[in-house]
């Protein structure tokens, strides 16, 4: 459901990095710490079964997950740049010591396991997400009607 919406989810987030202060790390790594959070509370069964029973589930986890698919990919460059300078064969330009290079490594394979998790979500809410958007313009165009009908009247 995500492709379908990405422009609305790009509108709604601002593209502003992380609110944390501090190095490129430590805000790569809060920002996937939170959009995790927010990925998680989705992840299980129930949440999934719920979200094709109720309507309104279905658009609250269009409305969490849009956005936290949409920064996590706006922070997959910043991860991208700290991956290659960690991987940099030459010692003379390597910008990370050992232990920086791997929670690096480990933040980068955190995310990309994030992405998977996305990527999944979007998968499974899709059909839910899409019946509950297709019921509600329903809905709206049938109050439409009434309230032209009853103006008429």
């Amino acid at each position: 459901f995500a492709l379908m919406y990405a422009a609305h989810a790009e509108k709604q987030y601002s593209g502003e990095p992380a609110k944390v202060k501090g190095p490129a790390y430590k805000q790569a790594s809060e920002e996937v710490e939170s959009i995790w959070k927010i990925v998680s509370r989705w992840q299980s069964d129930e949440q999934k079964d719920s979200a094709k029973k109720d309507d309104s589930v279905a658009l609250d986890a269009k409305a969490e997950l849009l956005p936290a698919v949409v920064r996590a990919h706006a922070i997959q460059p910043r991860i991208q740049a700290m991956t290659a300078k960690a991987n940099e064969p030459d010692p003379d330009l390597q910008t990370y010591g050992p232990v920086m290079k791997e929670k690096v490594l480990a933040l980068a394979a955190s995310h990309r396991q994030l992405l998977a998790a996305c990527s999944d979500l979007q998968a499974a809410y899709h059909e839910a997400v899409e019946a509950a958007v297709q019921r509600s313009e329903t809905k709206d165009h049938k109050r439409a009607a009434e309230a032209a009908a009853a103006q008429r009247e």
